[in-house]
């Protein structure tokens, strides 16, 4: 039953639905959370979560660009995904224009998503050398 996610139609949807519930946490949780504020480290939670939603935009993103705009020859769609994956309907540089943008889209959002986790690394390093600033610690 798990192959049909891979399929376009489900795969925007579960996609969409994940990007969704993850921005709602993130929403909620911009503030660090409960245990982000007892200890003082709800800078290091909030660039935890943003780098997840960044990570996983970009991903839908992608999604979008390769089962939606990718040009593909006949022999490489299955038999029963062929009228259900190649969702650009136009003329063909149209499609080819459309694909290189969001290309360009997604490698500028993943470089971006992999500096906001180097920048939560040494963020959380500084924390992990830096002395307790609660009692119990």
């Amino acid at each position: 039953v798990f192959w049909m996610l891979l399929l376009s139609y489900f795969a925007f949807v579960f996609g969409f639905l994940a990007l969704t519930m993850v921005s709602i946490v993130v929403f909620r949780r911009r503030k660090g959370g409960a245990t982000g504020k007892l200890y003082h480290e709800s800078v290091a939670e909030v660039l935890v979560n943003v780098t997840q939603l960044a990570w996983l935009s970009v991903n839908f993103i992608s999604i979008v660009l390769h089962l939606g705009f990718e040009d593909r020859e006949d022999e490489q769609t299955p038999g029963y995904a062929r009228g259900w994956v190649y969702l650009c309907s136009g003329e063909k540089d149209k499609c080819n224009e459309t694909f290189d943008a969001l290309l360009l889209v997604v490698r500028i959002g993943f470089g971006l998503t992999i500096a906001i986790w180097i920048l939560s690394c040494c963020y959380l390093l500084w924390l992990w050398i830096t002395p307790p600033r609660f009692v119990a610690q």
